[in-house]
């Protein structure tokens, strides 16, 4: 958030474009730490429990696999953006006026007079 809150123009847009990327691999390491977590829960019941029991509860489980995969892929398909639907932020940044003076408001603070001194 540091760079696109106090980045140069054309920051946001950057870090944007970089969270879109990088969700990805976030949403594909959570389904297989919970793909990965089920199928642990499984192997256990088969150490622990007795084979009918083990039985139905692997039953339960591989039907919740199936469940999560098939609403993932649902979800997925439903909010993916098509090449033609993608806005960028460089767009709206190009669509702004350019201002050529700097105004006082928009000073850095090490830029500003001390306040100490005296206005001359």
């Amino acid at each position: 958030s540091g760079k696109a809150l106090r980045g140069k123009d054309g920051s946001m847009g950057m870090v944007v474009e970089g969270m879109n990327k990088e969700r990805w691999l976030i949403f594909y390491t959570f389904g297989i730490g919970l793909l990965s977590l089920l199928i642990a829960v499984a192997c256990s019941t088969w150490l622990l429990m007795q084979r009918e029991i083990a039985l139905i509860a692997t039953v339960m489980l591989l039907a919740t696999c199936y469940a999560l995969v098939s609403n993932a892929i649902r979800i997925f398909k439903k909010f993916e953006l098509q090449a033609g639907e993608v806005v960028r932020f460089n767009d709206f940044l190009r669509s702004l006026p350019k201002s050529e003076e700097q105004h006082e408001d928009e000073l850095d603070e090490e830029e500003m007079d001390d306040p100490k001194q005296p206005i001359v």
